[in-house]
């Protein structure tokens, strides 16, 4: 949930959640390739946050497949929300 408040710079992100700071970029640099995150460089440092158009429309395309799934289960899905 980092991300998703404000810019914020990998050893934030090392100190938060206890990875080593190589473990840490190399999931940045995944979340980068897929376009979830983006970057810029502050002097030394990268600076991430979370990519809103990507994740809008990923949230977008998860919805529609979740009605559409409702549709074919109908009464069988208790709570899609």
């Amino acid at each position: 949930m980092l991300l998703v408040k404000r810019e914020i710079g990998v050893g934030e992100i090392v100190k938060e959640i206890r990875l080593s700071q190589p473990q840490v970029s190399m999931i940045l640099k995944e979340l980068r390739d897929l376009k979830l995150v983006e970057c810029k460089i502050k002097g030394k440092e990268r600076i991430y946050k979370i990519n809103r158009i990507t994740i809008d429309s990923f949230i977008k395309i998860l919805k529609e497949f979740i009605k559409e799934l409702g549709q074919v289960y109908d009464d069988e899905i208790i709570v899609w929300r």
